[in-house]
């Protein structure tokens, strides 16, 4: 079949592209991650075509985690969500005691622990 360039579609080429590309990263041994999921761009459909390792929930989420109980939840569900598929989860911020032993109790394999840097510097 050969395709006439009114037939070709941009979204579908670059998609493909991609996600070629990404196998082929992989098959390297390149560990791939989606960063900010939950905000912007990063949708559940990548999760389903991407070839992905690590999940990285944004930090706007784990800061509203000592607010508000749904927030809780959601994360809650997206570590579940992503261990489910075998991925590894990072948490952005981590900012607070609460935040951090919140991801631990959710099991979030990894946070960026903001926390205990500024602790850190605090005592320094």
């Amino acid at each position: 079949m050969i395709l006439r360039p009114s037939q070709f579609k941009k979204n579908h080429c670059h998609k493909h592209l991609l996600q070629s590309t990404l196998v082929r990263l992989k098959e390297t041994g390149i560990k791939l991650s989606l960063d900010d999921f939950g905000t912007g761009f990063s949708s559940l459909s990548y999760l389903q075509q991407y070839p992905l390792d690590v999940l990285k929930i944004d930090r706007a989420f784990v800061k509203k985690m000592s607010d508000k109980s749904d927030t809780k939840m959601i994360v809650k569900a997206i570590i579940s969500m992503a261990k489910t598929m075998n991925l590894k989860v990072v948490a952005g911020g981590g900012d607070t005691l609460e935040q951090v032993a919140t991801l631990q109790k959710y099991q979030c394999t990894f946070s960026k622990v903001s926390f205990i840097l500024s602790l850190y510097k605090s005592l320094h």
